[in-house]
């Protein structure tokens, strides 16, 4: 065996995955049995090519063990169900069944039918119903048709502030933990009479049931049904690559077998699941936690915000980051993070440093290119020494007259680190017959989305974690066509940094700007100039406070 299982739910949704949870307990032999049943075709005495047996045991290697299970073929256990009679009711039922280990089926009153199917299918000793006041004939009569026994929960769904399936909060909580009495008491339901049930639990399984695009309904009863069980429960609606709860599930028990539930995982191959846990297993933690940039975990709850030095190693004349040795360089950083983290301490605070590793030059370079390149030895103990103090690293390209994404590939070295970003400067991308301080350069969504898409590829291919993708811009022209830009890549997250200095008012005016019809996926990012802003630099107070907060500031 290998040392994790990953398994697809298909088939008949909340019912399939019910069913499974409360079998996994089941031996593998008893499992690899069904699944023979189920996907040999035909007589199992019937012979085979050795080419085909070959095949198959090849495909199994490659795979590790990876099974698709179509739990229909799998006897049902006799377990506790509770049910609920509209959307309204759905909420109170979950944090019931969380509460009490019992599964959770959404069904409405007319569909009586299928859930006296439901009932049935699931052999279920004991019944809990949850309805709203005047409902509980119809829903009783339903489960003493089977001769179960029967708890009535009467809901004054009136008292609901709020709690519906749709919150995702809502399920982000029932998918991370128990929920509390808090709950308990804002629903204004008494939990006595299933606790006091002596419902038949079913056994713990080491199990994490990964949760995707799922319906509302759907995703509470497989949370409910996952607990039912005693597996961990995932919810990652924006997939695998990046889920800082996989990895840190995956780092604790490499053997965990992974159940995925809903539609994204049903669109995806076996061998395409397997990369992606692979990626995730392999996968470096970002500065700050987690594998995205701009949040420590899945939860979206904790955000990052990236306070950076600007410049170049090689002299204080491009910036700040320039000014003093590696190793003040990154005390400094660390300090002037240490300024913003104290005034929001719900927020992660990343250090960061911006180098420019290409540098803009007045007059022709030998490749006429108007481009200074820094070798790659001079700025990688900087790079080095900021990997170990946890600090962030963005890579600036001012390419004159070459095109981003030959210049990137130049750094591919460092591109290639956890830890490393890249920015493009358009205000230094020249056309073939202008000169830097004569014009203010420019660059078309083509060339970005040409780069990007370079960048995007080098972090899938080699496992790494989200990067930072930073587009200097203070004027529209810059990128004229920024509508283009493509801010879909789960890979990059595009951060637009609005990097004119002078007074604060006209700043802010560009700020204004170059937030308006801004495509979704785009964040944006502030720059503070020590010497030329007037008539002084923001506080930190005043740099958060600007609307809507940036994401990424920077100072030189």
């Amino acid at each position: 065996m290998a040392a994790s299982m990953v398994e697809f739910v298909r088939g008949s949704g909340p019912k399939a995955l019910l069913v499974y949870l409360l079998c996994s307990c089941i031996a593998f032999a008893a499992v690899f049995g069904v699944y023979k049943m189920l996907f040999s075709p035909g007589d199992e005495t019937s012979s085979e090519s050795s080419a085909e047996k070959t095949s198959e045991a090849k495909q199994t290697e490659a795979l590790e063990a990876v099974t698709i299970l179509d739990t229909e073929g799998f006897p049902a256990p006799k377990v506790a169900s509770l049910f609920v009679s509209s959307q309204e009711t759905s909420a109170l039922a979950a944090i019931a069944a969380i509460e009490n280990n019992v599964p959770l089926l959404i069904i409405a009153p007319e569909e009586l039918e299928q859930a006296e199917n439901k009932i049935s299918a699931m052999e279920a000793s004991q019944v809990i119903i949850f309805h709203e006041t005047g409902e509980a004939a119809s829903w009783t009569g339903v489960a003493e048709s089977y001769d179960r026994e029967v708890i009535a929960i009467d809901c004054d769904v009136q008292r609901i502030p709020c709690v519906f399936a749709e919150n995702s909060q809502f399920l982000q909580l029932l998918a991370k933990e128990k929920v509390t009495n808090e709950y308990q008491e804002i629903v204004g339901v008494d939990f006595a009479a299933i606790s006091d049930a002596a419902l038949p639990l079913a056994k713990p399984t080491n199990a994490a049931v990964v949760l995707g695009e799922l319906s509302d309904t759907l995703t509470l009863e497989s949370i409910t049904a996952a607990h039912a069980s005693g597996n961990e429960v995932l919810l990652l609606p924006e997939g695998l690559r990046f889920s800082s709860s996989l990895a840190d599930t995956l780092r604790k028990d490499s053997s965990k077998r992974l159940l995925f539930v809903g539609t994204n995982f049903e669109k995806s191959s076996l061998a395409e699941v397997e990369v992606e846990i692979e990626a995730v297993k392999k996968m470096a933690t970002l500065p700050g936690g987690g594998q995205t940039i701009l949040y420590t975990d899945d939860s979206n709850e904790r955000r990052k915000r990236f306070i950076a030095l600007y410049g170049s190693p090689q002299g204080g004349a491009l910036g700040v980051l320039g000014e003093q040795n590696t190793e003040e360089t990154i005390v400094r950083a660390k300090e002037l993070a240490a300024e913003y983290q104290e005034l929001e301490p719900e927020t992660e605070v990343i250090p960061t440093l911006e180098i420019i590793v290409t540098v803009a030059a007045e007059t022709a370079t030998e490749d006429n290119s108007y481009s200074i390149k820094t070798p790659i030895e001079v700025v990688q103990p900087l790079v080095d020494a900021a990997a170990d103090e946890g600090v962030y690293v963005v890579i600036d390209l001012q390419p004159g007259r070459q095109d981003f994404l030959t210049q990137a590939k130049l750094y591919e070295e460092l591109l290639l680190l956890p830890h490393v970003g890249l920015a493009l400067d358009p205000e230094w991308r020249l056309e073939p017959d202008e000169r830097h301080l004569r014009q203010i350069g420019s660059v078309d969504a083509a060339e970005i989305n040409a780069t990007g898409d370079w960048l995007a590829e080098l972090v899938r291919e080699n496992n790494l974690p989200q990067k930072m993708f930073l587009l200097h811009q203070f004027r529209l022209d810059m990128i004229p066509d920024r509508d283009k830009v493509d801010t879909t890549r789960p890979e990059l997250e595009v951060v637009v940094q609005m990097d004119g200095q002078g007074s604060q008012g006209s700043k802010l005016g560009t700020w204004s700007v170059l937030l308006k019809d801004a495509q979704e996926g785009l964040y944006f990012g502030w720059k503070n100039f020590y010497d030329e802003d007037t008539p002084q630099v923001l506080s930190p107070e005043k740099t958060i406070e600007i609307e809507p907060s940036p994401v990424f500031v920077s100072y030189q």
